[in-house]
This record gives structure tokens, sequence and C-alpha cells, in this order.
């Protein structure tokens, strides 16, 4: 049987709040098609990235570095991605 895990990792930049400074944020987003952020249908990368953006203060903050780690878990084997979010 095939499985699949997701991790988003990495850090969010840009100007927030009112006066505008400058602000940093990790993230660390683990998830499978039984859990969150899947209850939203996602179709492309962008989407991913979306969700990760779109958190409070920082929605007009991008990805200043960060991955995407698909891990394909097939009997005693397992097969990483890494698909880069940073910068695109």
């Amino acid at each position: 049987m095939k499985t699949y895990t997701y991790k988003a990792v990495g850090t969010i930049e840009g100007k927030i709040w009112m006066p505008s400074v400058l602000a940093e944020k990790e993230f660390n987003i683990n998830f499978s098609r039984k859990d969150e952020p899947f209850k939203v249908k996602f179709n492309t990368l962008e989407d991913i990235k979306n969700h990760i953006t779109n958190d409070g203060d920082f929605q007009s903050c991008e990805i200043i570095e960060g991955a995407l780690i698909v891990t394909l878990h097939y009997g005693n084997r397992t097969i990483e991605h890494v698909i880069n979010l940073g910068w695109c």
C-alpha cells in the first residue's frame, strides 16, 4: 500500500502592522490527505504557498525560503522529493 506524507517548512518575511515593521515567521506544517490543509482543494504549489502566507498579520508576506517535502512510503521503501517554495 502506498501512502504519502507532506511537510512544508521555511520562513516567511514581509512588512506587517502600522507603522510598517519588517518581520519574519517560521512555518513547519505536517499534513496528510486526512488532515489540514487538505480540507481545502489544492491543485498547484501556488495554492499551498497561499495557504502558508494567508496567516493573519503575515498576509502580505512572501516565502523567503521554504520547501515542500513529499514522502512516499511503499512497503519497506521510502522515497522523498523536495520542492523549493522560496522566492517563487
